[in-house]
């Protein structure tokens, strides 16, 4: 099936919006935005048309790490643990030092 013309760029830009949620999400460090944030990260359903799957872009898988880091509530560590081990390296990278920093109960001096 072929997208319709500007699809695409529609899909970008929601995960776009996307990402800046997530990351304000992680900013404000509240625990309330952990199922939300988590949802990003531990996807059940991966059907979403277009022969494509219902994970989010990178950008916002990415984001959703680093935010759940901030919140810092150990409750997602399992679900950090998995992505720690996925193939897309900026996503792996960011669930491995918000694994790191939930284990040592600390939050990171420098966000970049």
């Amino acid at each position: 099936m072929i997208p319709e013309r500007g699809a695409v760029s529609e899909l970008l830009n929601r995960w776009r919006l996307k990402q800046a949620a997530v990351t304000a999400l992680g900013l404000i460090g509240d625990a309330k935005a952990l199922p939300a944030v988590l949802g990003v990260l531990d996807v059940k359903d991966t059907s979403c048309g277009w022969g494509m799957t219902g994970v989010d872009f990178y950008p916002v898988r990415k984001a959703a790490a680093e935010a759940l880091g901030l919140i810092g509530d150990s409750s997602a560590l399992d679900v950090l643990r998995r992505t720690a081990e996925e193939s897309e390296v900026n996503t792996r990278f960011a669930a491995q030092d918000a694994v790191a920093w939930l284990e040592r109960a600390e939050l990171p001096e420098n966000w970049d």
